[in-house]
This record gives C-alpha cells, structure tokens and sequence, in this order.
C-alpha cells in the first residue's frame, strides 16, 4: 500500500481524497494546516506529499524546501498556472487544480511517482 499526505486548507477537497484514494487502494492520511502536516511527517514515512501551493501562512514549496531531504515525492498543487507558480530548488511534480475530477490524475501521478 502506498502511503501519502495530502495538505490542503480545503476540507472538501480533503474529504474528497479521502473516498478517491481509498477507493484505489492508497493510504491517505490529510492534514488542514501545516503544524497537522508536521506532526504526520515526524511520525509516518510517506512515498509521496501532496501539498497545496496556497496554505495561509507559508507555501507549499516553502514547506517542502523546509522539510529534511529523503526519498519522498512532492506534489504541489495550486489554482493558478503552472508559471504563476515558482518551484525554484525543489525536487516536486507541478498539478493545477480545476477542471473536473482532479483524484484520477492525482491517483495516476502517485503510483507512476510510488514505483
């Protein structure tokens, strides 16, 4: 089974991923905020974090660039266009929210990024 984080101030979309990942057969812990994100990440190793572009407070490539190196993939996912969005320095696949059903693109990127 694949374990993933997935960090979004939207509890909908949370509960979303939720339904979808279990669905597949993904392990998906969620976390609102960034302490919640850290306290998972000091207590369960992931193969990949999805993280929201937008978090109040700092970024999600901010929180990546702050987090110890390991082998994990990052997923930054954001509203805006891909060159509204700077991932200077950081190792992380890039996905735009909107337009549809965004769970099975993500489930597709996660077991492609989880071999």
């Amino acid at each position: 089974m694949i374990n993933v984080l997935m960090i979004d101030d939207e509890e909908g979309l949370l509960d979303l991923g939720r339904i979808y990942m279990e669905e597949a057969g993904i392990s998906l812990d969620t976390a609102s905020d960034l302490t919640t994100a850290r306290k998972f990440l000091s207590e369960k190793k992931y193969k990949v974090v999805i993280v929201d572009y937008g978090l109040p407070g700092e970024n999600g490539v901010e929180f990546i660039r702050s987090l110890p190196l390991s082998d994990t993939s990052y997923i930054v996912l954001s509203g805006s266009p891909r060159d509204e969005v700077v991932m200077d320095g950081i190792e992380a696949s890039y996905f735009q929210k909107g337009g549809g059903n965004i769970f099975f693109k993500l489930i597709e990127m996660i077991e492609g990024l989880a071999q």
